[in-house]
């Protein structure tokens, strides 16, 4: 139990320096602070004694009752059947164990990068990039200075085109209204999503229309453009039937339906595209989107900031590139991959010290044997294959285990994704093979050190 606690003090000073070095790396993960004072911290130190005792007492205390345990005539006279007393099967119970963690892990990690590629190529419905995004306060005055900072900006080198919104065509606001399609109809059971934008919010943010045309430049609503999603909800299955259609929000008055356009999504890949009514409203300009080209991009920029600086000196500039904010809508799942990539890579180096260790412990046991079998003119290639195929099923039905424990739960995981990508057979093949790859390489090092030995030492040996 002594040499154990010492073998868990190390470790403890060890682990804990690696922590402090590798403290950074937690930002990946986590909302951690930059620095972190765990050093200074009283109940950091009485978690790692606790650890350290309890880790000790299940690491040591059944391995010293083995020892304690053995018959002193036996051990005194290298009887291999007392020193295989009962620990074989817990052995193997671990390496087992350890390896299933690794392979669902593993598992995870493809298909959440999976996922997460697809997310990112998928057809949005618009333009994300070198577009540069950034708020306006609502206020009436700012309003009302909008067309001349619309105007200069036009103006500078490098920008394409500019437009304003109450929001850009992904953030992740809802602003939801009851509305009736068609005069003299009762309002729809189902709400719609409003967005309210200028005339060039289609050309800055690359939307395509399918049927009609685009707002015309309005301080108000006069006119609305509407999305696939609307028309399959009210039952219109042609974009062209939609045009000269009278919608009424609320209680407001009605107003044509001037143009539809293409689907795109509002939200992250975790909703569905809702019903959406695009029109005027200068009162609700909080978002300006400027579409610059990929030359000169810091001076674009930069020029960007004078105009806003000079025309509200009172209001901050925070601005964002259009894809930087799409890719916040999959921060947890970045951190998620990042979890399952790193504790994968832990879980299996340590499996595979665990088999190392059950490898090295029954060369050793069969020291003799392997001695036997060269004498007899066993190749090292066959001893090899003879010592490593006992541990690869063992690697074999930890993946048995893992696969439907990792389908499981990864399967409730992409059931928050309204947009997701099938779990594959090759996902759990790629996964398993790269275990058994990874343990034969392993066990393989120790048999062939044990195959390679003097078979003369060999006999000796007991």
């Amino acid at each position: 139990m002594f040499e154990t606690a010492l073998v868990v003090l190390f470790s403890l000073v060890g682990g804990t320096l690696l922590a402090w070095v590798t403290s950074p790396l937690l930002e990946q993960i986590s909302e951690v602070p930059t620095e972190l004072p765990f050093l200074s911290q009283p109940i950091v130190f009485a978690f790692l004694s606790v650890l350290g005792v309890t880790v000790t007492l299940l690491s040591g205390f059944y391995p010293a009752l083995i020892l304690a345990g053995f018959n002193p005539i036996r051990a005194l006279k290298n009887d291999a059947s007392e020193r295989s007393i009962g620990g074989s099967s817990v052995r193997k119970g671990l390496v087992v164990f350890q390896f299933m963690i690794a392979q669902a892990l593993v598992v995870g990690t493809i298909i959440t990068l999976g996922q997460l590629d697809y997310v990112r190529n998928m057809d949005l419905g618009f333009k994300k990039d070198l577009v540069y995004t950034f708020g306006i306060n609502g206020d009436s005055l700012s309003q009302t200075k909008l067309a001349g900072l619309k105007q200069r900006l036009q103006q500078i080198p490098g920008v394409e085109s500019v437009a304003y919104g109450s929001d850009q065509p992904a953030s992740g606001s809802t602003w939801a209204n009851n509305f009736a399609f068609g005069r003299g109809t009762e309002d729809q059971k189902f709400s719609t999503t409003m967005k309210f934008c200028d005339a060039d919010f289609q050309k800055t943010y690359g939307l395509e229309l399918l049927a009609g045309r685009w707002l015309e430049p309005s301080d108000t609503a006069k006119e609305y453009v509407v999305n696939e999603t609307m028309l399959k909800k009210v039952g219109i299955k042609n974009p062209e039937e939609a045009l000269g259609k009278e919608v009424r929000t609320g209680r407001n008055q009605w107003r044509p339906v001037v143009g539809v356009v293409k689907d795109f999504h509002a939200h992250s890949a975790h909703r569905t595209v809702e019903p959406l009514l695009m029109t005027n409203s200068l009162k609700r300009m909080y978002s300006a989107g400027v579409k610059i080209t990929p030359k000169n991009i810091s001076a674009t920029t930069a020029a960007i900031q004078q105009e806003f600086d000079a025309t509200y000196p009172e209001q901050v500039f925070d601005p964002t590139f259009f894809d930087e904010s799409i890719a916040e809508f999959y921060i947890a799942e970045n951190r998620f991959s990042a979890t399952c990539k790193g504790f994968g890579l832990l879980a299996i180096f340590i499996s595979c010290l665990g088999l190392l260790g059950l490898a090295a412990h029954a060369a050793q046991r069969r020291t003799k044997e392997i001695g036997v079998r060269k004498v007899l003119g066993a190749s090292t290639l066959g001893i090899t294959s003879l010592l490593a195929k006992d541990f690869l099923k063992l690697v074999i039905i930890a993946i048995i285990i893992a696969s439907p424990i990792a389908y499981y739960f990864m399967d409730k995981w992409l059931a928050d994704f309204a947009y997701r990508i099938d779990i594959q057979w090759w996902m759990f093949v790629t996964a398993g093979v790269g275990a058994i790859v990874v343990a034969t390489c392993t066990v393989a090092i120790q048999s062939a050190k044990a195959a390679l030995a003097n078979p003369v030492k060999s006999l000796r040996s007991e």
